[in-house]
């Protein structure tokens, strides 16, 4: 998990400077998430399992918030940035 920085600031970015737009759904499903985020489902649903990752269920459904994965990845990338 070592490379988890560097595989959340580009989509971290990216997501910066979108608008929303009706393209990019607000709810996503985990295989929406991970196509987002440039990883693997599989990845994905384990991260929500151990909580790591803000999700909601509906049912047996996890559902994620575009606006909440971003302001998580915003955190875990200044988490992860050493103090000066």
């Amino acid at each position: 998990m070592e490379n988890h920085v560097e595989s959340t600031e580009a989509p971290l970015q990216a997501a910066q400077g979108r608008t929303s737009g009706w393209d990019e759904p607000e709810c996503m499903r985990a295989d929406q998430l991970a196509k987002f985020l440039g990883v693997n489902r599989k990845t994905v649903y384990e991260y929500a399992t151990r909580n790591q990752i803000p999700h909601r269920r509906l049912g047996r459904r996890i559902v994620f918030s575009r606006s909440q994965v971003i302001a998580w990845l915003g955190q875990s990338a200044a988490a992860t940035k050493p103090k000066t």
